[in-house]
Parts: C-alpha cells; structure tokens; sequence
C-alpha cells in the first residue's frame, strides 16, 4: 500500500465506563447512561433503565475476539477500543493514518438519549459525549477525528451544539438518516434547512450512519411483519411479488415469493434457494438485471425498448 494515504471514516470508538457517570451535574447523575453488569460476566450499557443490544465487548472485538465472542469486560479488550494512545499504536500497525470517530452508546444518530425522556438530560448527555470525544481525540487531532453528535429532536439546539463543536475542532456532523422513525419530519422537509446551512457555512460533511434509525424495526426484527404488511396495503398475492436480497434477512421472503432473487454477492444460502442470481453484484445493476430478465420472459422486453426508439 506504499504511496497511498488510509483514512478509516468508519471506526467506533468504546466509551469509558464512567464518561457520564463522571461528568453530569449532580442532580442528573443517577439518569445518565451507566455501565452495568449483564448475563454471563458480560457489562452491559444501560440507557433509560433500559440496557442495549450491544455490550460494551461487542463494540470492541477488533483485535480481540468476534462478535459471537466478544470480550466481557474492558480487561478483555484490546485497550486500543478506548485508549487513544493504544488506538494510535494500532492504527500504525494496521497502516491507518487518520480515523473518523463514532459513538456506540448514544446510537449512531444519538437517537438512544431519546429513552431518558427529559429534554435536559437528553442534551446534557449529547454534550458531554462532544466533550469526552473532543479530548480522546487531542492526543493527536492530525489523526483522530471527531464528529458531532446532535440533540436532533430539537433543530435549534442542534445548531448551537453543531456551532460549539466546531470551535473544539470537530470535522463533521452525524445525523440520523430516518428521523422519522423518531417523530421527525423526513430529512427532505424544509424543517431541517437549519442544519444544511450551517453545515454549508461551517463546510462540515454531514454523516448518515446505517442503523440511526429504528435498529429493532430496520435492522433486528424480522422483515417479514412488514413484507406482510405491504402485501395486506396492497391487496397482493405472494405469487404476484419479485423479492430481491442478499442476506439472511431476506430468506422468509426469497423462498415463499412468486419469483425471487438473489444478488451476485449474496449470501450462499439465499442463492441456493432464489429463481434467479444475477451476475451483477448489489449495488452495481442487480435490480435492473432482474427487471430485464422478467420482462424479456413476459415478451415484453421488445416493446418497452420501441418507446425509446420512436
């Protein structure tokens, strides 16, 4: 790789166990997030009295363990997971230049601080994290690079915090990329043209990070509930539908569909079970590859090429 600069835009960085604990006002400091102790001698972060999906080892695992695995406690981890010395000496090893830092406890749009139910709580734990990130990344800030964090559920905040953290130094601006799944307009809405402009103005990029929306609706639960929800909407027939997927979440549907594919890079399983794999990867004309296919069966491939040849 010699000649060429790597910057890794996607790295989590595990927060300390006491980042909130140790730092919230003293009224709020039995509200704030905490670490406690899970099943099995895993620590577990809990937010809202609710503990997270992800154990504090499942964000740290590089290094150390998997994530069937994980390490149990910091102990177990490789220090680099929250130590940025360590993280410096790792990303050396690794041939990594410089790092975007993101959070895991908050959620990747900081959507999780929505469980305190309390406006000021919510803030005061989005600020602290900017803060506690700010510093982690000082040890060297050529290399570490962290981006904000945003009350989102209250646009004018987020302005001022997008503001503060600018002047500590930080280089962009995560935002959820579904906030309506938190009761927020659509990110097309006139109501976030606050934010754009003072991305604009401030030329900070701003980050939509996979899984800030709702993990249990998006990600976790099984899409199955709202593949049957779309089919009663709309009045369809199983063999009537085209599925296309390419991981173990679109199973339910590949095999129970009229016609069903499976991408190029799919999972070996959907590929064994789908009508069709295309020969063009996810991403790179897998949709339109199947759409060809379907109408050339349907003998309808010619007539929809003559509208474009009149």
């Amino acid at each position: 790789m010699s000649g060429y600069t790597i910057i890794d835009v996607d790295t989590h960085v595990t927060e300390s166990p006491d980042l909130w604990t140790s730092r919230a006002p003293e009224k709020m400091r039995d509200r704030v997030p905490r670490v406690t102790n899970g099943k099995d001698g895993h620590l577990s972060w809990e937010v809202g009295g609710e503990s997270l999906l992800a154990n504090p080892g499942m964000t740290a695992t590089a290094g150390r363990g998997n994530m069937q695995n994980p390490p149990k406690n910091y102990e177990e981890m490789h220090p680099g997971a929250h130590n940025a010395q360590e993280r410096l000496k790792y990303m050396d090893e690794m041939g990594i230049w410089a790092m975007v830092m993101y959070p895991n406890v908050g959620g990747f749009g900081a959507q999780e601080f929505l469980k305190l139910n309390d406006p000021e709580l919510m803030l005061t734990c989005v600020q602290i994290y900017n803060d506690w990130q700010t510093e982690w990344a000082s040890v060297d800030s050529r290399r570490l690079l962290p981006i904000t964090s945003l009350p989102f559920w209250d646009v004018d905040a987020a302005v001022t915090e997008i503001r503060r953290c600018a002047t500590m130094g930080h280089k962009g601006i995560l935002f959820t990329g579904e906030p309506q799944f938190w009761g927020q307009p659509l990110l097309g809405d006139k109501h976030w043209n606050p934010l754009w402009e003072v991305s604009i103005e401030l030329d900070l990029p701003i980050s939509f990070h996979i899984g800030s929306g709702n993990m249990e609706l998006g990600l976790l639960k099984n899409k199955i509930e709202s593949y049957l929800g779309i089919l009663d909407k709309l009045g369809l027939n199983e063999t009537a539908i085209c599925y296309i997927g390419d991981d173990f979440q679109d199973l339910p549907m590949i095999r129970r569909t009229g016609f069903s594919v499976a991408v190029a890079n799919a999972a070996e399983e959907l590929k064994t079970s789908a009508h069709l794999v295309t020969r063009r990867r996810g991403g790179e004309g897998a949709v339109r590859e199947a759409l060809e296919y379907i109408l050339r069966v349907q003998g309808k491939w010619d007539s929809v090429v003559a509208r474009y040849l009149s």
